[in-house]
């Protein structure tokens, strides 16, 4: 996993988005964490999504310092950074995660860019594999379908509107790179993984290859969409694999960060390094004037598109995602509907 470490670290140019609005899932710390930042910098007003009220605001108290002195010290001119909202955004449950776009959708008239960073990680805290395949996929799912909308309404004015889905290497491992995989049912999604080596793992996977063929299949409906309406403009979706990543050495038990952080940064990269994969992909002007190149590409550190597999290419195979995940979602307990 060490490899494109090097090419993480580059700086990239992003596009001034004063006035834009983003929305960043999971934001509260890591990842996420980095490009509110990075985006807020760039003069967008960033909502801040979590689902800690406490743990979000004092996210957006911290990032508010810190991207006030980095403008402040900037050697170059700058735009004006935006500003930084918290957003409560909890996607548990589908149900949750429609509310919490619902909610958003009261306070904003415009959305430019989504980055559905927030996921569940196998072998977390109380976390199942019902959970991981639950919030990284239906949940993000969900909340996506509601804010799209808006989305679309955006982009009759702003023609470079983008989701950015964060992906990983991961929708290629375990049960994701079985090739007779389908995603017809909710047992499909759901199977039961106990008698496998780190279940949690192998729902992991599943959910993110489930999450990357939605995305696929979104890309092909947005741009159908299009074609039968000159006047919308395809909304850019970009699956990001942002490499490994270092959110832990500082929560490992019994062992001192100041012992482990080192030699985990030897084979991990950094949230900051990360998040500029992530930004690339959200402001970048290279995906702005290249968008044919980058609709529905998957991006590997480096800033590098990666081709698709078998699986992963395979329309049949995105289509039945998209249209079980919409039947699946319509049935769920206590669950709002879902439009197809």
């Amino acid at each position: 996993m060490i490899f494109g470490r090097k090419d993480a670290l580059k700086s990239k140019e992003l596009i001034d988005i004063t006035g834009k609005v983003a929305f960043v899932t999971g934001a509260n710390r890591g990842i996420g964490y980095m490009t509110v930042k990075r985006l807020a910098l760039q003069g967008a007003t960033v909502y801040l999504g979590c689902r800690d009220e406490t743990r979000g605001l004092e996210a957006v108290a911290a990032l508010e310092r810190e991207v006030a002195d980095a403008y402040a010290t900037a050697s170059s001119p700058q735009p004006v950074p935006g500003k930084i909202v918290y957003h409560h955004c909890d996607l548990s449950r589908p149900e949750l995660a429609k509310d919490c776009g619902d909610k958003f959708l009261e306070r904003e008239s415009r959305l430019d860019v989504l980055v559905n960073n927030a996921a569940a990680l196998p072998g977390g805290p109380g976390i199942s594999p019902h959970d991981v395949v639950t919030i990284n996929h239906f949940g993000t799912f969900q909340l996506t379908e509601v804010l799209l909308p808006l989305l679309t309404k955006t982009s009759q004015t702003n023609t470079d509107v983008r989701i950015v889905m964060v992906s990983t290497n991961g929708h290629r491992m375990g049960r994701a790179s079985d090739r007779n995989i389908r995603f017809r049912t909710r047992e499909d999604y759901f199977a039961d993984y106990h008698k496998d080596l780190i279940p949690p793992w192998q729902a992991y996977c599943v959910s993110k290859l489930a999450l990357f063929l939605a995305t696929k299949a979104l890309q092909r409906r947005l741009l159908s969409a299009s074609s039968s309406e000159p006047a919308t403009h395809p909304i850019t979706c970009i699956s990001v694999h942002p490499g490994a990543v270092n959110t832990f050495s500082n929560r490992v038990p019994y062992l001192p960060g100041w012992l482990i952080t080192p030699i985990v940064n030897l084979f991990f990269i950094s949230p900051d390094a990360a998040a500029r994969s992530l930004c690339y992909a959200a402001a970048s002007p290279e995906v702005a004037e290249d968008k044919e190149k980058f609709r529905g590409a998957y991006l590997v550190p480096g800033f590098k598109i990666d081709p698709d597999t078998d699986i992963t290419k395979n329309e049949t195979l995105q289509d039945e995602v998209w249209e079980s995940t919409v039947e699946i979602l319509k049935a769920w307990p206590e669950a709002g509907q879902v439009a197809p």
